[in-house]
């Protein structure tokens, strides 16, 4: 798919009638379909099989991908992975399990529906599970917590 940049300057230049559909292309480094297909959409009246994608949906030039130092994947910067997980990590975003409880909206065959709900459950059970055991992490901590303040008022001598 062109860039509607491009697609601008060879529209531009088939207006302007100065050269043919071949020079064009040559001179713009496109395929001489690629030239005729704009051409044919610019006579019917801009109705295409096909439609380009108008200016103001593409917000910028499409730039080089780069290797993303958080998770080293051929990216175009900014890496929305790792600006989607800072954001989580820090609570600027919450996860939204609606999609995981919402009903699941297939006409399944029995087998099928019950394998599904078997997941279904296997899952919830699990996040259950791991919201367990991160309470009685955070329980075991603050338990830490009090005795290590209980042994340093002990030590200084000061009543509890």
């Amino acid at each position: 798919m062109l860039h509607p940049a491009l697609v601008k300057r060879i529209e531009r230049n088939l207006a302007e009638g100065q050269l043919t559909q071949r020079e064009i292309a040559q001179k713009l480094g496109v395929g001489r379909g690629s030239v005729l297909a704009i051409a044919k959409r610019r006579r019917s009246g801009g109705q295409c099989s096909n439609p380009m994608p108008e200016p103001h949906e593409v917000e910028k030039p499409i730039e080089p991908a780069e290797w993303c130092p958080g998770c080293r994947a051929m990216v175009q910067m900014p890496c929305l992975l790792c600006t989607l997980r800072h954001a989580l990590a820090n609570g600027w975003l919450k996860r939204s399990l609606s999609g995981h409880d919402a009903p699941l909206r297939l006409d399944l065959k029995p087998t099928h529906r019950k394998r599904y709900e078997q997941v279904v459950a296997r899952r919830k059970a699990e996040a259950a599970l791991q919201t367990e055991k991160k309470q009685q992490r955070r329980n075991r901590a603050e338990d830490k917590r009090r005795r290590v303040r209980a042994a340093e008022r002990m030590a200084t001598g000061q009543p509890s």
